[in-house]
C-alpha cells in the first residue's frame, strides 16, 4: 500500500528550487518577458500580409457579411456571398466581426486584414500566459516560464495567430478550460481531510463556461479533450468521486446554456434538418473519411509535432517517458513490456499528480486525432500546451535526472532537432529565394503588397538573421551535447523568434508573386470597379480571397459562359487567362497580373479587362440635352 505521503505527492507541485518558487511568487516579470517574446514572433506581418486562401478568407469575408447584415439572422448564421457557412459555429465570426466594426467604426469597407486577424492574435498570447501560469501551478515557476516560451515560439502557434480563423480561439478556450480542470482535480483529490472533497465554486463555474464557449468555437472539440482528460484521470488512480463534484448536471446546463441558443436560431433560420446534416459530415463523415485531400495515415501528427512545437521538442520522447514513470509511481515498475500495459489497469496510479494530468491532457485526445481519417496540421493544437509542460519539466530535470539524455541516441535526437531548427533559421532567406526565383522583387509590378520592394536593407536583415540563428543554434547543440540542457533551450528560443518575425514581418509581405488576388484588385480598384458597385466575373481563378477583395460579388463563370455575360452586363469587368482576354474584342485590358496560386501549384497569367460594347458606350457619353 502507498503510504500517506505518496498519496499526496500525487497531486502537489513540483517546484524547481529556489529560483522557480521566486519566478512562481513573481508574476510581473515573467509576464513582461513573456509577452515581449511574442509580440516579436505575432506582431510582425499582422496586417502586411494579405489576405490568405483558402480558409482565412473564408472566415473574414462570413465575418464582414455578418457585420454588413444589420440583422439578427445576419448574425446567427454565418454567409460566403448566398451560400451557408455552418461547419463552424459562430463565436469566431461574432469576435471578428465586432474587432472589425469596433476599430472600422463599423465602416467594413475601410476595415484592415489586422482587424479580422486580432482576436487570434489576442488568443494566442492568452495561451501562452494561460500555459506559464498553469506550468507554474503544476511544477514551479521555471517550468511554466519555460513551456511559455515553446509556446510562444511554436512555429504552428505563430501560424495559426497570423490567419483570422477559430483555431486560436479553441486552443485558448480549451486551454483554460484544462487549467480550471487542474485546479478542481487538485481540490478533490487533496489528502488535506479540512479541504477534501471542496471544489472550487468559482473554478468549476468557470470550467463549464469555457467548455461552452469552446463549442461555440468548434463543436465538440473542447468538450472531448476536457471529457477525455477527466475520465482518463479517474480511471488511472480509481478516484471517481471528484467527477460528481464537478457538478457535471449543473455544469452541462450552463454549457447548453452558452451554446443551444444558438442552435435553436439557426435551426428556425435553415432549418434544423440542415443543421444536422452538416453536423453530422463535419464531425462523423470527417473523422471516417479523408476530406478534401487530407487524408493521412495514423503516426502524421506525431511526426509533424516534432517540428511544430520547434524548439521546444529537444527532450519531448525522453519528456513522455518520464511522465509516465513519475505518473505511475516508483512502487509500479513491471520489467516487461506486457506486464506494464497489463499494470496500467490492474494498480492505480500513485505518483506524480502534474504528470498524470498532462497525460491524460494528451494520449487519449491525441490518439483520437491520429485515428480520425481527416488530417490537418493544426488539428492537435490544443494538446500542444500539454506538451510544452512536459517537455519543459523534463529540460529543467537536467541530465543528472536524466542521465539516458548523454546516450548515443539522445545526442542522434539532438543532431536531428540542430537540423530541424537550421530548416527554421535559414527559412526566411530560402522563401526570399524562392519568392525571387518567380520574379525580380527588387522592382515588383504596380499593385504588389509592398511597393518599396527588396532592398539592400532587407537583404541585410535577412542574412543577418540567419547567422545569428546559424550561430546560436551551433552553440545551442554544443551545450545540448554536453548535457547542458536548460542553457541549450534557452539559446533556442531567440533564434526562433527572430526566424518566425522575419518570416512573417518581412518575406511574406514582399514576396509579390503569391499574392495574386491583392494586385487583381489594386486594378479593379483603380479601374473603379470596386467603388462602382460594377459586376464582376472570373473565369479559372476564383480564389477565396478574391471574393473577399469584391466585397463577395464576384461571379465565377465557365469558359463558354463569357460572351452570353459580356452581353448581359455591359458595364461588367471580368478577371481571366491573358491568352483568353486578347481574343475577344468586346474586352479592354485595364491591367497584368502574373504569380503563383500557392493553394493548388498552378501559374496564372492574368488579366484584369473592362467590358467594352455599343451598350457600355453609349451609356458613358454624356447627355446632349
Amino acid at each position: 500500500m502507498p503510504s500517506r505521503s505518496t498519496s499526496m505527492s500525487f497531486v502537489s507541485p513540483e517546484p524547481s528550487g529556489a529560483a522557480s518558487g521566486a519566478l512562481g511568487r513573481t508574476w510581473l516579470l515573467p509576464a513582461v518577458a513573456l509577452i515581449l517574446l511574442a509580440a516579436v514572433v505575432l506582431l510582425p506581418g499582422l496586417d502586411a500580409i494579405p489576405v490568405v486562401d483558402r480558409d482565412e478568407a473564408r472566415f473574414v469575408q462570413a465575418s464582414r457579411q455578418m457585420l454588413d447584415s444589420g440583422t439578427l439572422e445576419g448574425w446567427t448564421v454565418p454567409m460566403v456571398g448566398e451560400k451557408y457557412r455552418l461547419n463552424k459555429p459562430p463565436l469566431i465570426y461574432w469576435l471578428q466581426a465586432t474587432s472589425a466594426g469596433v476599430f472600422s467604426g463599423f465602416d467594413s469597407a475601410s476595415a484592415s486584414i489586422w482587424m479580422y486577424r486580432l482576436p487570434s492574435m489576442l488568443a494566442a498570447l492568452c495561451t501562452v500566459l494561460i500555459t506559464w501560469r498553469l506550468g507554474t501551478a503544476m511544477f514551479g515557476g521555471l517550468t511554466g516560464l519555460l513551456a511559455g516560451a515553446f509556446m510562444a515560439v511554436s512555429p504552428l502557434v505563430a501560424f495559426d495567430a497570423h490567419m483570422a480563423r477559430s483555431d486560436e480561439l479553441l486552443l485558448v478556450l480549451t486551454t483554460a478550460a484544462m487549467a480550471m480542470l487542474w485546479s478542481c482535480w487538485r481540490a478533490g483529490n487533496t489528502a488535506d481531510p479540512r479541504t477534501a472533497g471542496r471544489l472550487p465554486l468559482a473554478r468549476t463555474v468557470a470550467l463549464w463556461i469555457f467548455i461552452g464557449l469552446g463549442m461555440l468555437t468548434k463543436g465538440p472539440l473542447t468538450p472531448m479533450v476536457v471529457l477525455l482528460s477527466a475520465l482518463v484521470l479517474a480511471a488511472w488512480t480509481r478516484r471517481w468521486r471528484w467527477l460528481w463534484q464537478l457538478r457535471p448536471v449543473s455544469g452541462l446546463l450552463i454549457a447548453l446554456a452558452l451554446f443551444l441558443p444558438w442552435v435553436l436560431l439557426a435551426g428556425f433560420a435553415v432549418g434544423f434538418e440542415k443543421l444536422a446534416t452538416i453536423a453530422y459530415d463535419e464531425v462523423i463523415v470527417r473523422s471516417a473519411s479523408g476530406r478534401e485531400s487530407h487524408g493521412a495515415p495514423p503516426g502524421y501528427h506525431l511526426v509533424l509535432m516534432v517540428v511544430l512545437l520547434w524548439p521546444g521538442t529537444l527532450l519531448t520522447g525522453i519528456a513522455l517517458g518520464r511522465s509516465w514513470r513519475r505518473a505511475r509511481g516508483a512502487e509500479a515498475r513491471p520489467r516487461s513490456l506486457i506486464t506494464r500495459a497489463v499494470d496500467v489497469f490492474r494498480r492505480p496510479a500513485r505518483g506524480r499528480g502534474a504528470e498524470a494530468f498532462c497525460l491524460a491532457w494528451l494520449i487519449p485526445s491525441w490518439l483520437v486525432f491520429e485515428l480520425a481519417a481527416t488530417k490537418l496540421p493544426h488539428y492537435p493544437l490544443p494538446l500542444y500546451p500539454a506538451l510544452a509542460l512536459v517537455s519543459a519539466r523534463a529540460v529543467l530535470a537536467g541530465s543528472r535526472a536524466l542521465p539516458q539524455v548523454l546516450s548515443a541516441s539522445a545526442r542522434f535526437g539532438f543532431v536531428i532537432w540542430f537540423i530541424l531548427g537550421l530548416g527554421i533559421v535559414l527559412l526566411p532567406t530560402t522563401l526570399l529565394s524562392l519568392a525571387w526565383s518567380a520574379g525580380d522583387l527588387s522592382q515588383p509590378p504596380v499593385g504588389s503588397p509592398r511597393m518599396s520592394g527588396v532592398g539592400v536593407v532587407t537583404i541585410s536583415l535577412l542574412v543577418a538573421g540567419a547567422l545569428f540563428g546559424v550561430l546560436v543554434l551551433v552553440l545551442a547543440l554544443r551545450r545540448a551535447l554536453a548535457g547542458r540542457l536548460l542553457e541549450a533551450q534557452i539559446l533556442a528560443i531567440p533564434a526562433a523568434a527572430v526566424s518566425l518575425g522575419l518570416v512573417f514581418g518581412v518575406v511574406l509581405p514582399a514576396a509579390w508573386p503569391i499574392w495574386i488576388t491583392a494586385r487583381l484588385s489594386h486594378h479593379l480598384v483603380e479601374g473603379g470597379a470596386i467603388t462602382s458597385e460594377a459586376p464582376i466575373a472570373a473565369i479559372g481563378y476564383r480564389e477565396d480571397s478574391l471574393v473577399h477583395a469584391t466585397n463577395g460579388r464576384l461571379i465565377p463563370l465557365a469558359d463558354t459562359q463569357l460572351q452570353s455575360w459580356i452581353q448581359a452586363h455591359p458595364d461588367g469587368w471580368v478577371v481571366l487567362p491573358e491568352a483568353d482576354a486578347t481574343g475577344v474584342d468586346q474586352l479592354t485590358i485595364t491591367g497584368r497580373v502574373s504569380g503563383f496560386n500557392y493553394s493548388n501549384g498552378d501559374w496564372f497569367d492574368l488579366a484584369v479587362a473592362r467590358v467594352d460594347t455599343p451598350e457600355s458606350e453609349a451609356s458613358a457619353e454624356p447627355d446632349g440635352s
